[in-house]
């Protein structure tokens, strides 16, 4: 009887990959460091190369290869294809996305008591009777 291999879910087999070393970009700055074999691997380096990086959530940090005539965002699923395909010193280029906007609430009606809206709406009040017997 031959032992069934363990089935894992969600991850992807490693690669060998020829590229040992690229430039990463960012903000006009550009540093070499080593291949990162997994996405998180590269957003860590990312991270440790510039400081200023470490606070931001890593789901806004993207990496991106140049095309052919223009930069191309590499997702999670397929950094490890996409790296065995760069030559070595390719420049990633790190974006930053902007955090998304607070939500928006639709201001509540706050119109000032004695406003034309008002004024018609307290005539038909209890005691509207008694504006109407002082008004005359």
């Amino acid at each position: 009887m031959i032992a069934a291999e363990p089935q894992v879910k969600n991850t992807l087999p490693v690669i060998k990959c020829p590229v040992d070393i690229l430039t990463f970009h960012y903000n006009k700055n550009m540093a070499y460091a080593p291949a990162a074999m997994t996405y998180d691997d590269a957003i860590d380096i990312v991270q440790e190369l510039w400081p200023e990086l470490r606070d931001v959530d890593r789901d806004r940090i993207k990496l991106l290869v140049t095309g052919s005539d223009h930069l191309v965002r590499v997702p999670r699923i397929a950094w490890q294809a996409v790296l065995c395909d760069l030559p070595r010193y390719e420049v990633v280029h790190v974006q930053v996305d902007q955090p998304s906007p607070p939500p928006q609430y639709q201001a509540k009606d706050t119109t000032r008591w004695g406003s034309s809206d008002e004024k018609g709406r307290r005539s038909s009040g209890l005691f509207s009777w008694i504006r109407k017997t002082f008004s005359l």
